[in-house]
């Protein structure tokens, strides 16, 4: 019974993922064009959104959907793997590598694109994308989703560089200023608090962020962050 419910169940899943994506294949729609070209488009600055299914306050949050897909993509080739699906396995997996379609090599950022394939410039990934930095990102910026590949960390350890560039950029990020006073910061990023440099312990895009030191050879910096974190932001008194 448990294993017929769990084959339901999943063949339920990639059904409902192949009919979601054929219903939504309009000319202008962002689905259409990340199945053709890897990822989700970015308006720059100031220009007229022209997809009428974008929330005109959520934005199109381009990077953060584009790595959430791949993420998906690679849940939905586990799930074929489960049922036997070879063919949507191996769909699924080249389709989870998508992040890498808008990481940009020069910066190790990942880095929106316009829907000609170029990166938008210029750019902070500090305060690019407007309240919430949701016109790229979503809530947090772009340093939190720089760590938004949690299906395939060693990929992006080989991407940065190797271990040691690796654990560099980890370190930079709790100690990046925030770039403006508080209360500017704030007022643009009124979910991205909890700072610890740019880190944000307040926000779940990047609870996960601290523990990458193990995928690095450097779990003792895991250890001693994590020590860190708890004594600062979860101590028993009032400000915990």
């Amino acid at each position: 019974m448990f294993i017929e419910l769990r084959e339901l169940l999943c063949s339920g899943a990639i059904r409902r993922h192949q009919l979601g994506a054929k219903d939504l294949l309009t000319p202008t729609s962002k689905i259409c064009f990340y199945k053709e070209k890897g990822y989700i488009p970015s308006l720059a600055s100031g220009e007229q959104e022209t997809v009428p299914e974008v929330n005109s306050f959520e934005k199109r949050q381009s990077v953060a959907v584009t790595l959430g897909t791949a993420y998906d993509q690679w849940c939905l080739s586990r799930i074929a793997s489960a049922l036997g699906l070879e063919k949507e396995v191996d769909h699924y997996v080249s389709c989870s590598y998508n992040y890498r379609n808008l990481f940009n090599p020069q910066t190790s950022f990942f880095h929106p694109k316009d829907k000609d394939g170029r990166f938008l410039e210029p750019f902070d990934y500090r305060f690019s994308g407007g309240l919430g930095a949701r016109e790229y990102y979503g809530e947090n910026n772009g340093w939190i989703y720089r760590w938004d590949v949690q299906h395939n960390f060693g990929d992006l350890v080989n991407m940065m560089g190797g271990a040691s560039a690796f654990v560099k950029n980890l370190d930079a990020t709790f100690s990046e200023w925030l770039g403006k006073p508080k209360y500017e910061f704030y007022a643009q990023l009124p979910d991205h608090t909890g700072n610890v440099g740019q880190f944000s312990m307040a926000n779940e895009p990047s609870l996960h962020i601290p523990y990458l030191y193990n995928y690095a050879q450097a779990p003792w910096k895991t250890q001693q962050r994590i020590r860190s974190l708890v004594h600062q932001w979860f101590r028993n008194d009032l400000m915990g």
